[in-house]
Formats: structure tokens, C-alpha cells, sequence
């Protein structure tokens, strides 16, 4: 039997009256004009990133890759970057597993309200989370050293950030642990304990090798977050020249002349790590099939008593959360109402006001900047999710021969950080005059290449859910398959695309990494206005608006859960 090809979207089988075959033609012209979006979006930038890596006058050659060996620094970062990503998924891992373990396998005391606080990590950008531990432990300004002398934890050294790292990955590692530990089947552990194990043996020779799917993806993912984090570096990092790789990136970048050449090189390096980290974590999950504990028969786990031990471990808990959460966002609440930052006393909380917040609200950079982020993130998570809605018809329903070259292009960026992106992206433009370079458009395009793997799951898992015999129905009734798209397909996906459309909204609202190399004085986007302020020595000012941006994702996040649960979609 012939397999379709791109062009063949024709009427179904004793299906439409000829009236309705002319518009069949629209869905294979946008299918087409899709493949090439997709392909002009993901692979100009990278292949013109290779081609400028690899070649010298045309000809292929090394050259740039001895140059960065030889760059100053690179050994140095790279020995930083490989310490502070182990330590920082250790930490991740550590505190993640053990609050998810606590929360979900336990009876410990506010279970409920303490699953929903150790999450508000989550909403603070990397940035934001980063200049609160300055405040709390900055060895000059830091509320530790100043109220309790405290010098143990310095947040300008390797360990330091990748404390801050740790804790601020955490939540995603909890929520990877939560969910296994729902779903585990308890009767495993409950067999272990019948046989004589001890509640600590059962938990390390039976509950975490159950876990062990769990840990080899949420270790991956929060190492590569690690490797590829510019926001905790660059503000933690560079003030004692701790540099990192995406940090020595931007500093080549930002040097004149701008060495391209290195750039682009350390770029390779990272996304062919980060390409083969994932890899190797694709095939190590082929053998998990043995930890597969969910079965048709339906089972609820018991959950663990402490007897004596449950308000300790509440109180621990808490404690937790009191570190991760109400010291950062307290500390960077206090900072926002200071004139002049200066560590907490009786004196400067008696001069607190909210002036800085009128006085911010009033100057041009914070409009401007507003006014761009909230354009910038309507804009790309629109296009962006149309795009993706056709990319998952593409994938799912068009029956094309090459239908999974499209979404496996949509899903490249997933490797590439937001910094190496914007490198990319500056080796196609700055050379190329269409216009694009030094406004939103530059902007338009990283936020939608960067964001493009997200959309398309948003989308397909929408799609997935929708049963063929609706598109069939609608194309036996006289409808064209694009009439079908967009008059069936599209009000079914809703709530999917609604996810997804503010997820992606509110993560391009809060990147700094994507728009830090591509950014113009007429293009500032919020994140970077913040990073600019902190570099500029004006601490309050930069916690101000940073609190006002905290404040809007939170209103945002508020409004989102409306149309989600009218829809009955996916909540956030």
C-alpha cells in the first residue's frame, strides 16, 4: 500500500462533496509551511553556530576549539562547572526525595499545607532566588553574619552556589519522588517488614531501588539544569571569579571584540554533554521495566506512623521550608522597602515604607520593560501554540511517512540552553540584515525556539486524548480537514493548549538566560532590567521590581487555575 506523502491531505473515503476539496488544499499548504517554520527556527541558528565553530575561511578546521582550551579560565570553569553541578543535583536529590518521602509516606501533621509551601521555589526566577541569598548570607551584607556572626556559609564560593542551586531545584525533584511514591505498591514493603526488615532497611533495599526510574530521570534533569544555570552564577559566581561555563560564555560575548570563535565552541561542548547525558539516560531507562510496581489491580499505600516522631518531623519540616522559602522571599521583601539596602535592624525597619515601589512604578526603564515582557509573552505563547497544535496534528493524525522529523526538530532545543541559544541566534543575525536584530523580533524568535519542546507536549498530549471518530465525523459531514482542525480539533485541545499557553507565558515572562545576549536599550525585557539594577549596585531598586515581578507571576498563576478548572484541563 502507497504511504502518504506531504502533499496528500485529500477528502476521506465517500466523505466531503467536491465543495469542500478545494479548501482540503489549505491543511497540506500549512503543513508544509510548518515543516519549514520549524526547520528556519531550530536548525538556521544551530548549523550557522557549527558552521562558524568549524570553519575558518570556508575550510573546516579546529582552531576554535584550541583557542578555548587555551582560553583564559577554561580549565578552571570547567572544573567548576562539573563540582558545582554534582553538588547541586546531590542536594536537589537529597532534600527533594526526603520531603516527598515525609509528605506522601508518612502521617506527619500538615501534610497538605506543607506539600503546597515546599513548591514556592518554583515560582521565584533563578534570579530573584539568587539575590535573596545574597541578602541572607553575603559574608558583608548577609543577615547571618550580621545578626549571628555566622561566616560557615559563604554563597560567592562553589559551594555556596550550589547550595542555593540545590534548594532551588528541590521542588522538582520533589515532585518527581511525590509521584512515585503515590503510586509505589506498598504490599513490597510491607512484605519486607513482615520478614523481619526494619523500617530503615526497607526503605534502602526496597523503597529506593522501587524509586530507582524516578532517580535516573530527576538526576539527569537537574544536572543538565545545573550545567546549562546562568542566573545563580553570574550573581553568585562572578563577584569572586568563580566562573562557570555559560558564565565564561557570556563574558566572551561581552569582551570586545566579541570572541564568537570560543563561544561557540564552549556551546558545542555543552550541548553535545547534554545531548549525550540524556541519551545515556533514554537507554538506562530501557531496563527499568523490572521497577514497574502499577498493575491493573488497584492498591493505596499505607502510610509509615512515627509515632513519637511525628511533630519532630513536622517541625523539621517546617524548619525546611523556613530555609527554602520565608528567609529568601522575607529577605527580599524587606530589601524592596529600603532606600539603601542595609541588614535588617530596629533602625531600618522603623524608615521602611513602600515608596521604592510608587518611585519604580513611575520611571520609563520599568514600562518599558513591562510593556515588553507582558508583549513579548502573550505574543510567543500564541504562535507558539498554534504552531505546536499543527505540529501534534502533523505528528499524530496526518499518517506522513516523515511526520516525526517535524516534532523531533521541535524537541532540539530541549538540549540547548537559553544562553547558548541567544549565541546562536547572535551568529545569525548580527551577520544577517533582515531587520530582526536589536528589537522584539530577535526576542520573538529565541523565546519561541526555546519553548518550542514544551508546546509540542502541551499539544500532543491534547491531541492524544481527542478520539479519531470526531475528525471522521466532521469529514463525513462535508468538512475539510482544515475546517476539522480548527472547528473540532482545536475547542477539544483547549484545555491542553490553555496549559500549555501559560505555562509558556509565564516562563519566557521570567527568562533571563534566553533574551541576556540578544537584548537592546529599546528591547529590555523585566529580568534583565532586574539583572541590570543588581549589577549597578542598586540592591533595593533590583528587590523592588523583583517583588513586582514575583507579585505578577503569582496573579497570573491565580488567574490561570480559572479557565483550568472551567475546562476541566490540566491544572497547573
Amino acid at each position: 500500500m502507497p504511504q502518504p506523502t506531504l502533499l496528500d491531505a485529500g477528502p476521506a473515503p465517500g466523505g466531503p462533496p467536491p465543495t469542500a476539496r478545494r479548501s482540503d488544499l489549505v491543511l497540506p499548504g500549512v503543513t508544509l509551511l510548518t515543516f519549514v517554520i520549524v526547520a528556519v527556527l531550530v536548525l538556521v541558528p544551530l548549523g550557522f553556530l557549527l558552521v562558524k565553530t568549524f570553519t575558518v575561511d570556508g575550510s573546516f578546521s579546529l582552531a576554535a576549539f584550541a583557542d578555548t582550551v587555551n582560553y583564559p579560565g577554561f580549565g578552571a570553569a570547567l572544573w567548576t562547572t562539573v563540582v558545582f553541578a554534582v553538588l547541586a543535583t546531590v542536594i536537589a536529590l537529597v532534600t527533594g526525595s526526603t520531603t516527598a518521602f515525609v509528605l506522601v509516606r508518612t502521617d506527619v501533621p500538615a501534610r497538605r499545607a506543607l506539600s503546597l509551601v515546599v513548591l514556592v521555589p518554583l515560582i521565584l526566577p533563578s534570579v530573584l532566588y539568587a539575590m535573596a541569598w545574597v541578602f541572607l548570607a553575603s559574608p558583608r551584607i548577609g543577615l547571618l553574619e550580621h545578626f549571628l556572626g555566622w561566616t560557615a556559609l559563604d554563597v560567592y564560593s562553589v559551594g555556596g552556589m550550589a547550595l542555593v542551586q540545590g534548594l532551588a531545584m528541590a521542588p522538582l525533584a520533589h515532585l518527581a519522588f511525590a509521584g512515585t511514591f503515590t503510586s509505589m505498591d506498598p504490599s513490597l514493603e510491607e512484605a519486607a517488614r513482615v520478614g523481619g526488615a526494619s523500617a530503615v532497611r526497607t526503605f534502602r533495599r526496597v523503597t529506593l531501588p522501587l524509586a530507582r526510574p524516578a532517580l535516573l530521570s530527576t538526576t539527569v534533569l537537574c544536572f543538565t539544569l545545573a550545567v546549562e544555570g546562568f542566573e545563580i552564577p553570574i550573581l553568585l559566581g562572578l563577584p569572586n571569579k568563580q566562573f562557570t561555563l555559560t558564565t565564561l560564555i557570556y563574558q566572551a560575548i561581552g569582551e570586545y571584540p566579541p570572541d564568537y570563535g570560543v563561544a561557540g565552541a564552549i556551546s558545542t561542548m555543552l550541548v553535545v554533554a547534554l545531548a549525550l547525558v540524556i541519551l545515556a539516560q533514554n537507554r538506562a531507562m530501557r531496563a527499568t521495566r523490572s521497577f514497574q510496581t502499577i498493575s491493573a489491580k488497584g492498591h493505596s499505600a499505607r502510610r509509615l506512623s512515627l509515632g513519637a516522631w511525628r511533630w519532630p518531623v513536622c517541625a523539621l519540616t517546617w524548619a525546611y521550608v523556613g530555609v527554602i522559602v520565608v528567609a529568601p522571599v522575607v529577605m527580599l521583601a524587606y530589601a524592596s522597602t529600603q532606600t539603601f539596602y542595609r541588614p535588617p535592624s530596629w533602625e531600618s525597619l522603623a524608615t521602611a515604607s513602600l515608596d521604592s515601589y510608587r518611585a519604580a512604578a513611575g520611571t520609563r526603564d520599568f514600562a518599558d520593560a513591562a510593556i515588553n515582557s507582558v508583549l513579548l509573552s502573550v505574543v510567543v505563547a500564541s504562535a507558539l501554540m498554534f504552531l505546536m497544535s499543527v505540529v501534534a496534528w502533523i505528528r499524530v493524525r496526518s499518517g506522513l511517512r516523515l511526520a516525526w522529523v517535524v516534532e523531533s526538530i521541535a524537541t532540539v532545543p530541549l538540549v540547548v540552553p537559553g544562553l547558548i541559544l541567544g549565541v546562536a541566534l547572535l551568529t545569525v543575525y548580527v551577520n544577517a540584515d533582515i531587520g530582526v536584530y536589536g528589537g522584539l523580533g530577535i526576542l520573538v524568535i529565541a523565546y519561541m525556539t526555546r519553548y518550542m519542546p514544551f508546546g509540542v507536549r502541551y499539544a500532543q498530549n491534547a491531541m492524544y486524548q481527542i478520539d479519531d471518530h470526531l475528525e471522521e465525523s466532521a469529514r463525513v459531514s462535508g468538512a475539510s480537514r482544515w475546517r476539522a482542525f480548527v472547528r473540532v480539533l482545536v475547542p477539544l485541545m483547549r484545555p491542553g493548549l490553555v496549559a500549555g499557553w501559560i505555562f509558556i507565558a509565564i516562563v519566557s515572562f521570567r527568562d533571563l538566560s534566553t533574551p541576556v545576549l540578544l537584548y537592546s536599550s529599546d528591547s529590555k525585557v523585566f529580568p534583565v532590567l532586574v539583572l541590570e539594577k543588581w549589577q549597578n549596585g542598586a540592591l533595593s531598586e533590583a528587590a523592588t521590581m523583583g517583588m513586582m515581578l514575583v507579585l505578577f507571576l503569582l496573579v497570573v498563576g491565580a488567574l490561570a487555575a480559572v479557565p483550568l478548572r472551567r475546562s476541566g484541563g490540566v491544572r497547573l
